[in-house]
């Protein structure tokens, strides 16, 4: 995914910055570490979503992704001085009961709202509460790194464009991910290629994964040229709505009743929280003029994105 990213918006973002000026060595040294520290966090964030599922059941997952909430409020205070209002703070603070909720969801007995469990279950395979909860603390820290990233994104968006971060994170990202897969996931990958190769099915569904993930970069991308990052990460949460959908018409396995009750604190954070303006924008946090944008009229001859050439 990353190296998709790399290849289509390179040659858009070299465009777009062939007449600057050329910065010092030492500059040049210091902000390629600062694309390499971001791929780092962003490349992690992601192993640890995913290696989450391989624990904890997907609504968990997905619920618990709203602790990426109050962790972008605090870094975008410190990085982006943006100035949240009390309704703001009580709307993330909803959301981080919701995520204790969800925590306990998966752990607590049955008979006090946790998940039942029976024979069929463990023939089954479900997970058992310790590797449900070692799954909630991988969620957990991925949404804090998911955060940081956010925050990095959001500022260099409206720094640079996205032109700039798709094409320098993509670079990096896949710098940095193809050195981990090759020291640690080697096992990994040799019982992926052999999937691969029993039949279509292996290959479609990590061809759908890349190509969601990608969306979502590009989308995001775009998001935040207009909006902050607590305001994308609490439209995420509509998402919960469909893992709702998943479990119970794929997994057929409906969540604990507490899971339900986590549902409505995080939602009602959600709504206190959209109850008054965001409180970042592109000028206002900045103190200077939104990038350009992909491909739109103030961009600059002969930096269009690839995409909008390919529709031209």
């Amino acid at each position: 995914m990353y190296m998709l990213l790399a290849s289509l918006w390179c040659g858009h973002a070299r465009a777009a910055t062939q007449h600057a000026t050329a910065a010092p060595k030492r500059d040049a040294v210091r902000e390629a570490g600062a694309w390499l520290l971001l791929a780092v966090v962003d490349v992690e964030a992601n192993a640890c979503v995913v290696l989450a599922y391989s624990y904890t059941t997907l609504t968990s997952v997905m619920l618990l992704d709203c602790f990426t909430i109050p962790c972008v409020m605090v870094l975008s205070r410190i990085a982006l001085k943006a100035r949240y209002e009390r309704a703001h703070v009580a709307g993330a603070g909803l959301c981080a009961v919701g995520v204790l909720a969800t925590v306990l969801s998966d752990v607590a007995p049955a008979a006090w709202g946790g998940p039942p469990r029976s024979a069929d279950d463990d023939a089954r395979g479900a997970p058992s509460p310790r590797r449900r909860l070692v799954g909630d603390l991988l969620a957990l820290g991925g949404a804090a790194l998911y955060a940081a990233s956010n925050v990095a994104q959001e500022l260099l968006v409206k720094e640079r464009g996205p032109a700039q971060l798709l094409a320098r994170l993509g670079a990096a990202g896949a710098l940095v991910s193809s050195c981990q897969a090759a020291v640690f996931e080697r096992a990994k990958l040799r019982r992926a290629a052999s999937a691969m190769r029993r039949g279509p099915a292996a290959p479609l569904l990590a061809g759908g994964y890349v190509a969601a993930l990608f969306c979502m970069y590009v989308g995001t991308s775009l998001f935040f040229q207009h909006g902050d990052a607590a305001a994308f990460n609490l439209s995420l949460l509509t998402s919960d709505a469909y893992a709702l959908l998943f479990a119970a018409l794929v997994d057929r396995r409906l969540p604990p009743p507490l899971y339900f009750v986590a549902l409505a604190i995080t939602a009602t954070g959600v709504v206190v929280y959209h109850a008054v303006p965001s409180p970042t924008s592109a000028v206002a946090v900045l103190g200077r003029g939104r990038a350009p944008s992909l491909g739109g009229p103030d961009a600059a001859p002969g930096t269009r994105s690839p995409l909008l050439r390919l529709n031209s």
